[in-house]
C-alpha cells in the first residue's frame, strides 16, 4: 500500500527511495484543483521469465498520480492509504511506449477516504486509465526517513533487479500448487513512506508473478498486461513467508487470465489481483 501523512503533497509521494528508483517524476500538480500529473520511463523494464515490455510498473504510476490527488484531500495528521488499484491499456501502444504518462484528477472525496482516476499518454496520445481509491488513517507513527538507493546503479537495471524478485522453485508456498511462485528480497528502498511494502512494488511484482505462470504455458506470441485489478487487505512487509503466487485461470491464443495473491512475512494474505493480458498479433 502507497501511504503518506500530511505535508508537503510531493515531498510525502515522490521523494521516497522507491519512486526515485524507478524514476517517477512529478510534471506538474495542483493542492487546489486536485489534479496532477506524472511520467514513468518504460525504456528496459521487461518481464523476468521473457524480454517483453512489462506493463506491470505502469501501477507505480497509476498509483503514484491519483494517490497524490487523493492525498491532497486526506484530513490533517493523517495517512492516505492506497485499498485498491486498477488500470486498463491499448496494449499495442503500451507496449512500445518510450514514457508514459498519468494525469489524475479527484472524483470525489468523504472524510474517510477518496477516488481519483487519470488518463494515461504515450507520445501526445491517450492510450488508458486508471483509479485508486484511498483511505485515511491517523499519522500515529512517524514517517519513515528516505534511505539511501542499495542497488550501485539503477540506470541499465532489469526490472527484476529493480523490484528484487526471483522465481521460486517452490510452487506449493500455501499448501495449494502454483503456476509461478515469485519471491522478493527485503529492500527499504521498496517501503514506502509508512515503512511497508510500496503499492507499486506490489502490484508489479503480482503482474511479474502472473506473466511468469502464463510463459510456463509456452502458447503463442508475447503477452503484455491490459488490465490489472487489485486490493490491498492488510500492510505487507517482507521476509519471512513473503511471496507472490499465480494461479493460470485461462490461457488462449490471444490472451491470458491470471489471478495472483500476495503474501506478508508472516504468511497471511496481503493483496489480491486479476491480470488480463493480451497477445500482440
Amino acid at each position: 500500500m502507497s501511504g503518506a501523512a500530511t505535508q508537503n503533497p510531493t515531498d510525502a509521494y515522490v521523494q521516497n527511495t522507491v519512486e526515485r528508483r524507478f524514476k517517477l517524476n512529478v510534471d506538474e500538480e495542483d493542492q487546489t484543483g486536485a489534479t496532477a500529473s506524472m511520467s514513468l520511463p518504460m525504456d528496459g523494464l521487461s518481464q523476468l521469465s521473457t524480454p517483453d515490455r512489462a506493463l506491470g510498473p505502469i501501477s507505480f504510476l497509476v498509483d503514484g498520480a491519483c494517490g497524490l490527488v487523493n492525498h491532497y484531500k486526506s484530513p490533517p495528521n493523517s495517512f492516505a492509504i492506497t485499498s485498491e488499484l486498477s488500470f486498463d491499456v491499448a496494449t499495442d501502444v503500451a507496449a512500445s511506449a518510450d514514457v508514459v504518462v498519468a494525469r489524475a484528477r479527484l472524483v470525489a472525496s468523504t472524510a474517510s477516504s477518496s477516488l481519483a482516476e487519470c488518463s494515461l499518454y504515450a507520445a501526445g496520445a491517450e492510450i488508458g486509465v486508471g483509479t485508486v481509491r484511498s483511505f485515511y488513517v491517523s499519522a500515529t507513527a512517524t514517517p519513515v526517513e528516505r534511505c539511501p538507493e542499495t542497488l550501485e546503479s539503477t540506470d541499465g537495471v532489469s526490472l527484476a533487479e529493480l523490484l528484487r524478485v526471483s522465481i521460486s522453485a517452490d510452487d506449493t508456498s500455501s499448501g495449494a500448487r502454483a503456476d509461478a511462485v515469485v519471491v522478493q528480497q527485503a529492500d527499504p528502498v521498496l517501503n514506502n513512506y509508512m515503512g511497508i511494502v510500496h503499492g507499486g512494488v506490489i502490484a508489479s511484482s503480482m503482474d511479474v508473478a502472473a506473466h511468469s505462470a502464463l510463459a510456463r504455458m509456452g502458447a503463442g506470441g508475447p503477452l503484455h498486461t491490459a488490465s490489472m485489478r487489485i486490493s490491498y487487505l492488510r500492510p505487507t512487509t517482507l521476509g519471512g513467508r513473503s511471496r507472490y503466487e499465480a494461479r493460470v485461470q485461462h490461457a488462449g491464443r490471444s490472451s491470458g487470465i491470471c489471478e495472483t495473491t500476495a503474501f506478508d512475512k508472516s504468511g497471511a494474505v496481503s493483496a489480491v489481483a486479476r491480470v488480463t493480458c493480451h497477445r500482440l498479433r
